[in-house]
């Protein structure tokens, strides 16, 4: 018998979860690095950002409940943009 349900944690290669307590202005993924963790926001908010010519750019808020990560880097396992 297959099992039909999906396996979320096979889709990202996900294999252990941990409660991180994180301070602010904290680089979670540098540019040109490959992804290799997937956050959910419990508390506070996250600002995902690229360099251009040395001024960061916002380019997206994430708040609580949201999941955050270079997902096209975790999946794909290239060097992340963000």
């Amino acid at each position: 018998m297959v099992n039909e349900q999906p396996s979320y944690n096979m889709l990202f290669n996900i294999r252990k979860a941990e409660f991180l307590s994180i301070p602010t202005k904290t680089v979670l993924l540098e540019e040109g690095k490959i992804a290799n963790r997937i956050y959910l926001i419990r508390k506070g908010c996250m600002r995902l950002f690229f360099n251009d010519e040395g001024k960061d750019i916002t380019f997206q808020f994430f708040f609580e409940g949201d999941f955050v990560a270079s997902f096209d880097s975790l999946y794909n396992g290239k060097p992340s943009s963000l």
